[in-house]
């Protein structure tokens, strides 16, 4: 498939088959993956891969989160909200974590975070080439999942990859370039 049509058919993907995901295939694409500009080559990147056993701490976690977030006076409704969350995440097959150590200085960091974002797009685009379809999710800063990721004080995620094959293919529209784009001769 040429690279302009993968991009053009990529989709977030809610919903995934109960298929396991080779972390080896996903140590494939990042091998790839980690071919992305990155201004004075920092590689600024580490990885964690959640699969098996490790989806379902990730999952407790979120389940403890959101049970702690709802704003029901119901226990029983807080508790159906944690298992809820709970079947959410642990029903994802794999996760890719992708932490960027931060530079002492603000442009570096930013460099180094735009350089992060390639990377996980080229991921993704990798995954949907081979059929594996993906969404990228915003890391939420809990202690017990900056301790589960093992994250030192100098990093952050940039962004968690939920990885599996589709159990939907959603459909996509982009609003017209032409009225956000300016030429100047």
């Amino acid at each position: 498939m040429l690279i302009a049509d993968l991009i053009r058919s990529r989709r977030t993907i809610g919903a995934f088959l109960d298929e396991p995901i080779a972390p080896e295939m996903i140590i494939d694409w990042l091998n790839a993956a980690v071919w992305t500009p990155n201004h004075h080559m920092t590689e600024p990147w580490r990885f964690i891969i959640l699969v098996g056993e490790a989806t379902s701490q990730y999952a407790d976690i979120r389940r403890h989160m959101a049970i702690e977030k709802s704003k029901s006076n119901d226990a029983q409704e807080r508790q159906q909200a944690g298992d809820g969350t709970y079947a959410k995440f642990a029903a994802i097959p794999a996760y890719l974590i992708v932490v960027q150590k931060l530079a002492p200085d603000e442009e570096t960091r930013d460099e180094d975070f735009a350089a992060c974002a390639a990377l996980i797009q080229n991921f993704m685009l990798l995954a949907w080439g081979d059929g594996v379809g993906t969404a990228w999710k915003t890391f939420k800063n809990d202690p017990r999942l900056r301790a589960l990721f093992e994250l030192k004080d100098d990093e952050k995620v940039v962004g968690i990859v939920h990885i599996g094959y589709p159990a939907e293919n959603p459909v996509s529209r982009r609003s017209s370039l032409e009225a956000r784009v300016i030429i100047k001769r």
